[in-house]
């Protein structure tokens, strides 16, 4: 069992703050771990646009001889004077073992938020895959991962973006098909490729009523 307490804190244009987080981590076997967490403090303080945080979380892993998962759930709530908002947030690792060549793997993370202003300044993040991985034991020279996986993104209003620095105002929705394959040549060289094909829908407004 192990405790763990930290304290960040951000200096950046946009957002900063202190923010103080404690957690436990819990390992009774060597198959199963736990560990639960918590975080509060605040962000733009300085600003006068105070948002003060507070959250909660836990995870659970299990890791046996032919299937791993590791899960984690999170509670957050960011108030201010003008707005109150609760995000949950969730995120899974699936793998399992079909024989020693064979391994089926999938993930599934998604934040659900809610604002007290309203729908148009909620946020929902959906993204999930399924795939099939060949990793032949006894001959390893070809590899190949076979995977779909579907994208839906509403980001929050408020949130800006990283090369623009300007307000997200469009949500996204894809689904993408890949099939990934690497052949060891000799020793020393491989060859690899990848071949993709994606469909998205881009709505450039966070409303119903702009065209996609």
């Amino acid at each position: 069992m192990s405790v763990f307490a930290e304290q960040r804190y951000q200096d950046a244009t946009e957002q900063s703050g202190l923010i103080q987080a404690y957690g436990l981590d819990f390992a009774p076997n060597d198959d199963w771990s736990y560990g639960l967490n918590t975080e509060f403090g605040t962000i733009n303080s300085e600003s006068g646009d105070e948002l003060r945080r507070r959250a909660v979380g836990g995870k659970v892993g299990y890791s046996g001889d032919w299937l791993r998962y590791a899960g984690a759930l999170e509670y957050r709530e960011d108030k201010s004077d003008a707005e109150t908002r609760d995000v949950w947030l969730m995120r899974n690792n699936l793998s399992y073992k079909i024989n020693p060549d064979w391994r089926f793997i999938s993930k599934l993370d998604f934040s659900i938020g809610n604002s007290t202003r309203g729908d148009f300044f909620d946020g929902n993040f959906v993204e999930g895959s399924v795939g099939y991985a060949y990793r032949p034991v006894f001959n390893d020279r070809l590899n190949l991962l076979a995977k779909y996986t579907y994208l839906s993104d509403l980001a929050p209003p408020d949130q800006l973006s990283s090369t623009t620095s300007r307000a997200i105002d469009y949500s996204q929705r894809s689904h993408v098909a890949a099939i990934d394959a690497i052949y060891d040549l000799t020793e020393r060289w491989s060859i690899g490729g990848r071949y993709a094909y994606r469909l998205g829908e881009l709505r450039m407004s966070r409303d119903n009523y702009a065209d996609t």
